[in-house]
């Protein structure tokens, strides 16, 4: 699933935490259905100019970025262990043990 779609059928609270996802299969089932559509438009999507293609993907990917705990946890090397934000990793979690894990997460 799409971490933009579950982020905008999501319940949330005053600080922005998660509360429950309103999912439904029928979002699925239709994403699925247009993904074999757009296999019919092949000769238009030819058409696109591939830098065209390639900002589209970069913006998407660029615009979900900031709400994967992974890059959270790659900033957090670079800030005081003071400036951590909080939530329950760095409320309960040595930050050491923190970058320890996200270097081995990483390699």
């Amino acid at each position: 699933p799409c971490l933009v779609h579950l982020n905008a059928l999501s319940d949330k609270d005053k600080e922005g935490n998660i509360i429950c996802v309103q999912e439904t299969r029928l979002t699925m089932l239709l994403s699925h259905i247009l993904l074999a559509l757009s296999l019919l438009a092949l000769t238009q999507l030819q058409q696109v100019p591939i830098p065209i293609l390639y900002g589209v993907f970069l913006f998407m990917g660029m615009s979900i970025v900031g709400n994967i705990q992974l890059w959270k946890r790659i900033q957090m090397f670079f800030q005081q262990s003071s400036l951590y934000a909080p939530w329950p990793a760095t409320d309960h979690v040595d930050h050491r043990r923190i970058h320890v894990f996200t270097i081995i997460q990483i390699f």
